[in-house]
């Protein structure tokens, strides 16, 4: 490189902060044709309730409907007929400050596939793995 050439520095700062925020684990089941969508909300309730009733507690619970309406919310589902999607990926991720209840989420997906809704497939094996969530923050 050549030519470079600086400017002074100016009254601010800029500073890039990445800070620990607890963890985080994500699940994934794809249920298939007929009402897939249906199975996938079914399984998502059911999850959902079984969270509850161990007492796990989450800052948050995110659930997506891929192939249905992840991307545009109510708006993909507007003209379509839902029994007839063929597939919806079920996607659900949590996070906590504590590693217990995520790790505990990460055992409550694969009961799924023989205790829930029927046609199960694209499950990878194994748990979802749990990670540290980092936050970013920029000034």
């Amino acid at each position: 490189m050549s030519g470079v050439r600086g400017k002074a520095a100016t009254d601010k700062l800029k500073v890039s902060v990445a800070y620990f925020h607890g963890y985080k684990a994500v699940g994934t089941l794809v249920y298939a044709w007929p009402d897939a969508l249906e199975k996938a909300k079914a399984a998502d309730r059911i999850l959902r309730e079984r969270l509850d009733a161990l007492d796990l507690k989450f800052e948050a619970i995110h659930t997506e409907f891929v192939g249905a309406d992840a991307t545009h919310g109510p708006l993909a589902l507007k003209d379509v007929d839902v029994a007839a999607i063929p597939e919806v990926q079920l996607r659900v991720g949590v996070r906590a400050r504590d590693e217990a209840p995520v790790d505990r989420f990460t055992r409550e997906i694969a009961p799924l596939i023989l205790n829930g809704p029927p046609s199960v497939t694209g499950f990878a094996g194994g748990d979802p793995s749990r990670r540290r969530s980092w936050r970013t923050g920029r000034r």
